[in-house]
Formats: C-alpha cells, structure tokens, sequence
C-alpha cells in the first residue's frame, strides 16, 4: 500500500498495525507511523480486510504510538509541514512530541540537541529503522 500526505510525500509498505488515528506501514525493518489527519490519498488498498483489532487496540491515539517510540530511543525521521527533523522522540503530550535533534545535516531544523515541540496537526511521516 502507498499514502500520499499533505505536500506530497508518499510511504509504502505493508499495514503493520492500524487504530482511529494512525495507521503504521513496514517495509523491511523500516516502519512509518502515518498521522491519519495528514493523508490526502492511499494507493494499493485491498479488496477485502481482515477483522479489526477491537475497540481497545482501535482507540490507542497517535500520542500512544509516539510514546512508544519515546520509549524505545529510536532514532527518527519526521516530517512536518514545515521540514524535517531527524533525531528522538523525548516527551509526548496530548497534542504535540518534543524532539531532539540530532546531527543529521538533511534536518532542517537546526543544530544537534536543539528540542522541538511539533504539534500532532503538523506531522505527516514519523519514518525509523
């Protein structure tokens, strides 16, 4: 399946793990948590789907998903409207993740170490692995 977000960014990959608020793509060990809020189109979408997961699994929001992340230290590539920003995830509030940035030169937001809060209506691709 291929998801098309505000600006025209696209991911690819299998459905890994689906809930209300985001839907989670894997590509190998690559994954790309998708703010549901942020596609503006989806490709490749199959006839039929399986069961869902319940009312439990279905309800876990996005800021769930993001402290999982937050958790596990992994290294992150975000997307948002207005850039990139590569490092961690540290802290997840009710409507924004705060992210250290790291070295990584293609981020658009500035020095390692720099923290950024990000509000959940500005992200479109949280991309690990």
């Amino acid at each position: 399946m291929t998801v098309r977000v505000r600006g025209g960014e696209q991911a690819a990959g299998v459905v890994l793990d689906v809930a209300d608020q985001w839907v989670l793509l894997g590509d190998g060990p690559r994954r790309v948590l998708v703010p549901l809020t942020a596609v503006d189109g989806v490709a490749g979408l199959s006839a039929v789907a399986s069961p869902d997961g319940g009312v439990v699994a279905r309800g876990l929001g996005l800021a769930h998903a993001l402290r999982a992340l937050a958790r596990d230290r992994v290294p992150v590539r975000v997307s948002t409207d207005g850039g990139q920003v590569v490092g961690r995830v540290e802290r997840v509030g009710a409507d924004h993740a705060d992210l250290t940035v790291t070295d990584d030169p293609s981020s658009a937001r500035g020095p390692g170490g720099a923290v950024w809060s990000v509000p959940f209506a500005a992200l479109r691709l949280v991309r690990s692995g």
